[in-house]
């Protein structure tokens, strides 16, 4: 197997952060990453918007989930009583009206032309939703994900193609386990069982939460495959970097440890710019977005800290506190792609800093 060794091989930077940060395993939920991508070399400093509450007056238990696509904003949250809501461009949140229970964030993508919904069930079984009707806030029943893989955790989704998602969890032995889902207009078709990537573990003791993200990524060299393309928090609480096959699971691109020396407390998070349902070719819309990127997580001190690269991942800015306050959290953070521009989320931790609510979603946009 060839791939772009580029995106594997960095050297460190911004080692200031090592000592303060501690990183969880995390794989990130965004879709596309290209080896190839030729773009100027990352700015030594980076615009940030201020912290707003992009919530209202709601309140969470988790980081938000955010879609941006066809000209909306699609938030989805775990609600203080284990419901899922969902709110678009800053409207209410209404919850999902379909019986469901659940103790880990959701996540929303687009898949087909459809807004999906997916989250772990009490019995630690993977389920969605599919949005029938936006004004009128209908949605199917609850699909459970064949297989028979049971996680703790949030699940990782990303999509590939449009019509195509892999489905990555952490599962009960620590390891990380996938599945393949393909929606056509005949129906949605699955692999017979879920599928463990090797070379990954969870670690079990991180103090605000575990879970895996993932984007994907075409190899523009040797099988021309995609690739989902995992961070994960590692035994050692460093933040990693590898890949498996979409349609191979046990063909992986060994994990290297991202730059920075970064240690959480938290899952990580991670997004990428572009298009949220494909891999932009040369050429294409977005393309050169993709190459804008950042993880996030919370550190032990408590705060968000951000390490961003706009060059694919050949070299990162380093981890950084955000700017405009710390960013006090209880829960993983999350990240979501917003065309040329990032969307970090996270739920904020009123006990820590009063500017606001505890359990308010807050948020701010990194250029």
């Amino acid at each position: 197997m060839r791939y772009p060794r580029r995106l594997f091989d960095r050297t460190e930077r911004g080692g200031r952060a090592r000592s303060v940060l501690r990183a969880g395993l995390v794989a990130l939920a965004a879709a596309g990453l290209l080896g190839t991508i030729a773009v100027p070399p990352a700015a030594a400093a980076r615009n940030e918007s201020a912290w707003v509450n992009g919530g209202g007056g709601a309140r969470t238990n988790s980081a938000p989930s955010v879609l941006n696509t066809g000209g909306i904003e699609y938030t989805a949250i775990l609600g203080l009583d284990n419901r899922i809501y969902v709110s678009y461009n800053g409207n209410g949140f209404r919850q999902i009206p379909s019986r469901h229970e659940t103790h880990h964030a959701p996540a929303i993508v687009t898949m087909a032309g459809r807004i999906v919904v997916f989250h772990t069930g009490t019995d630690g079984a993977t389920y969605y939703t599919l949005l029938q009707n936006l004004e009128n806030n209908s949605w199917s029943g609850w699909t459970r994900v064949p297989g028979n893989a049971v996680s703790a955790a949030p699940p990782s989704v990303v999509v590939l193609d449009r019509n195509v998602a892999a489905i990555t969890l952490s599962v009960s032995n620590g390891r990380i386990a996938v599945q393949r889902m393909e929606i056509q207009p005949g129906g949605t078709t699955y692999r017979t069982n879920y599928q463990e990537v090797p070379n990954f573990e969870i670690p079990t003791d991180l103090r605000f939460g575990e879970s895996v993200f993932s984007w994907t990524w075409s190899n523009r060299l040797g099988n021309r495959e995609n690739y989902v393309n995992l961070a994960v928090v590692g035994m050692d609480h460093h933040v990693w970097q590898g890949a498996y096959n979409v349609d191979n699971p046990s063909q992986t691109v060994a994990p290297s440890q991202v730059p920075g020396g970064g240690v959480c407390e938290s899952g990580i998070a991670g997004a990428r710019g572009g298009p949220p349902d494909r891999v932009a070719g040369p050429g294409e819309p977005g393309y050169h977005s993709m190459a804008h990127q950042a993880f996030a997580c919370i550190g032990t001190d408590g705060n968000t800290w951000v390490n961003q690269t706009s060059d694919g991942g050949a070299t990162y800015d380093g981890w950084n506190r955000t700017t405009d306050g710390a960013g006090p959290s209880n829960s993983q953070p999350s990240l979501a792609g917003a065309g040329t521009t990032l969307n970090l989320s996270i739920r904020w931790n009123g006990n820590a800093d009063r500017r606001f609510p505890d359990n308010a979603v807050v948020e701010k946009s990194l250029f």
